[in-house]
């Protein structure tokens, strides 16, 4: 056989057996016969005893493999490669014997100490066929029904050996994410060059032998400064940033109070979350925290002195070992609503001693939290009915948790009323609102203590404002997470609100639109349900909207080429439709992107197109109520738009119980937020106060809506001189209509 091979060109090269996954599966295949008393016949061998073929009585040839040939200090130098090797032909017993060790599923350890593990072999690899099979059946059972089933990706499973680095699925999953990498819209797109030594800077950083996963937004700032020619300015090191947040390179939040550090391993943030977000077999025995997690999977409550010691951990405590950085992660986890810093509307300063952790919590509510036969005569109903089919639970526990910065937690025997997706929330003393949800329907109910006759329309109008401004804020947090744009108009059309009432063993709805337009319905349960309570819920949408009389000639020519004021501005935006918005804008002469920046940072329809005017203001081009007009007439709008904005409002009713040039006291503003809902920019411009206050309002409470609007009355009272309740009641009477006043501070017409 040599001489034979010698007449060729070749070369040997070494390849490990177990690379070559086909004839090494091949040469081990085994063949399963159910029929008994089988004797199989040796037919013949080949010239080593690696190997022999073995004949049936049905005519099939197999080639069996000898299981292992052990190294022997035997000379072989006088047998001739062409001889037929003397061999023990095994009996019967043999051969089935090594047939069913060759079966055996057990690793074995060989003389030298090595362990083996058994091959897969042909039935194990059609077992897995079929695992696989009824895997990917179940997969598509489980996510037909879910909206985006289109996006998800299960057709190909990959069952990976994670003892074998060579294992070639690994490859093609590699293959297939790097597919899959390709096809997403933002593949390809050039990135500035002058980011690239910022970037290779925070590689070496991630891949140091001492790794960081926070730094200071200072010190990166150095590394940037030091790279000469590529120096990114401060707005374009903040683009920087942002971008590389969006692309999940890294963490960077850019909100006042946790702009200071970097999370340079996003990975980090989640292992910091394991600490009190995590199952119950991973909770920590030592004796000093082995209480923590327990109660606060039963109460929802962790003390900031119990964190901090469950960070003293060593894996948590090397993830971060400063008390900057401690810090710093408590405003991030508030910040995502994971930690929830319970306030009063106060706005009282200082930190809390203790958070309530919405998401951890297991116990479920009570039993008396759904009776609705004691709900009957005392309840109002409201409901956020979601589109989408599939809500995840997290988008709940959010929603909580900005809920609880809204209105304060309500307490029972010194224990919070929060439960698994269920929270009760106090909103004074005779009234409650209790929040819970049922498939893709979030239920608030407000509650009163005598009777459902005594819920005040406007703390009902106010809450369902605010629980609205909330859901929105949690919906596009979600949709931006998922890396979509998405305006606050549209996300409006992500849910629909519905007015109810307690009905038998549950709650009947009807939308909001239907119940404008009937004073009664009936319901499943062929009820008659009115209305008229129900609509306590919705602000008054009259208000604002009553017509010119007939004879009105417009506003005078005089007054068309004057620049409109702030407050003009405001009671302009708070007249026009959003849906024409947009039309209206591009006619002042604006561009779309502006629109579409404000939208982004201001989610109240008013509050947007305020600022909007106010963009348009600064531009200093052609500012003048001409202007407007002319825009109006372009977009076929109510042109006695501008006669409500010039007409001033001073008639003003007596006010029973205090004068009109006395200054509010402190406990008389403290009870308006309740009662004025969410109108901080229109409040505040008809107070006279600037806009940089009411921003440094927004910075400072960021969500405690109504600490907002508190805290712009303090501003008011504090720094403007015409701090009487007159000035005060013609602006609630601006904001909020004639009607408030008389319902709630005795005004007569």
């Amino acid at each position: 056989m040599l001489l034979r091979l010698q007449t060729d060109d070749y070369s040997v090269n070494y390849k490990p057996g177990k690379l070559m996954f086909v004839p090494d599966m091949l040469s081990r295949a085994y063949i399963k016969d159910d029929r008994d008393n089988i004797s199989d016949d040796i037919e013949c061998f080949i010239n080593m005893p690696r190997s022999y073929t073995i004949q049936t009585p049905y005519g099939n040839t197999y080639r069996r493999n000898t299981k292992h040939i052990i190294k022997t200090n035997e000379n072989f130098e006088n047998v001739s490669l062409d001889d037929e090797i003397p061999y023990e032909l095994p009996n019967e017993d043999t051969v089935i014997e090594k047939e069913k060790s060759d079966n055996s599923e057990q690793p074995y350890t060989t003389r030298s100490g090595r362990t083996i593990r058994p091959p897969i072999r042909y039935k194990d690899y059609d077992e897995l066929e079929m695992r696989k099979a009824m895997f990917i059946g179940e997969l598509t059972k489980l996510f037909s029904s879910n909206d985006l089933h289109e996006h998800i990706i299960y057709q190909t499973l990959f069952f990976i050996d994670a003892r074998n680095k060579d294992d070639p699925e690994i490859h093609q999953l590699t293959t297939r994410l790097v597919d899959i990498a390709f096809k997403q819209p933002s593949w390809g797109q050039p990135m500035p060059v002058a980011w690239v030594p910022l970037e290779i800077q925070l590689s070496e950083m991630k891949t140091a032998r001492i790794c960081k996963n926070f730094v200071k937004k200072s010190e990166l700032q150095g590394y940037n400064l030091q790279n000469d020619d590529f120096v990114l300015t401060d707005s374009q090191f903040e683009n920087f940033l942002k971008i590389q947040h969006s692309l999940g390179k890294l963490l960077y939040f850019g909100e006042h109070g946790i702009d200071d550090f970097i999370v340079i391993q996003p990975s980090a943030l989640v292992n910091v979350l394991r600490s009190f977000v995590t199952d119950e077999m991973f909770w920590p025995k030592d004796k000093e925290i082995v209480e923590i997690l327990p109660d606060l999977s039963k109460t929802g409550v962790i003390y900031r002195t119990d964190l901090y010691k469950l960070w003293e951990q060593k894996h948590f405590k090397k993830l971060i070992p400063t008390e900057d950085l401690r810090k710093f992660i408590i405003e991030v986890l508030i910040h995502l609503d994971i930690l929830v810093e319970p306030k009063q509307y106060s706005g009282a300063g200082g930190s809390a001693d203790f958070f309530l952790v919405p998401c951890t919590i297991k116990e479920k509510a009570p039993s008396s939290f759904f009776h609705t036969e004691e709900m009957d005569e005392k309840a109002i109903c409201l409901s956020y009915r979601l589109k989408k089919s599939s809500v995840p639970s997290a988008l709940f526990f959010k929603l909580i948790g900005s809920a609880l910065n809204v209105l304060p937690i309500k307490e029972t025997d010194g224990r919070p009323c929060l439960y698994y997706k269920a929270a009760v929330l106090s909103v004074d003393n005779d009234n409650e609102c209790r929040i819970h949800m049922e498939g893709n329907r979030i239920v608030v109910n407000l509650i009163n203590r005598t009777s459902r006759l005594q819920i005040l329309p406007d703390i009902a109008a106010s809450i369902q404002e605010c629980l609205t401004l909330t859901l929105t804020n949690v919906l596009h947090f979600y949709y931006t997470c998922m890396g979509k744009d998405i305006k606050q108009f549209d996300i409006l059309k992500l849910f629909d609100t519905e007015v109810g009432t307690p009905c038998g063993k549950g709650f009947c709805f009807i939308p909001v639109n239907e119940a404008i337009t009937k004073k009664t319905w009936t319901c499943e349960n062929k009820t008659v349900h009115t209305t008229d309570l129900l609509l306590n819920w919705m602000l008054d949408e009259t208000f604002g909207k009553e017509e010119c009389p007939p004879d009105c000639s417009g506003i005078p020519t005089v007054v068309l080429f004057e620049s409109p004021s702030e407050k003009h501005l405001m009671r302009l935006a708070s007249v026009l439709d959003i849906t024409m918005f947009h039309d209206f804008f591009l006619h002042l002469g604006m561009e779309t992107k502006d629109w579409h920046n404000i939208q982004y940072t201001y989610w109240q329809s008013v509050d947007a197109m305020f600022m909007a005017l106010m963009t348009w203001r600064d531009t200093g081009s052609m500012v003048t109520f001409k202007k407007i007009l002319d825009a109006l007439e372009k977009v076929e709008d109510n042109q006695h738009h501008l006669c409500k904005v010039l007409k001033e409002q001073l008639e003003l009713p007596e006010i029973a119980g205090f004068g009109f040039q006395d200054t509010p006291s402190e406990s008389f503003l403290s009870t308006l937020p309740n009662k004025l809902g969410y109108c901080v920019l229109p409040l505040g411009i008809e107070l006279g106060l600037r806009i940089t206050d009411i921003e440094s309002v927004f910075v400072r409470h960021p969500k405690q809506l109504f600490s907002q609007v508190y805290e712009v009355l303090k501003i008011w009272k504090q720094k403007t001189p015409e701090n009487t309740y007159l000035n005060l009641m013609l602006a609630i009477q601006r904001v909020r209509g004639k009607q408030f006043l008389k319902r709630n501070f005795g005004c007569d017409n």
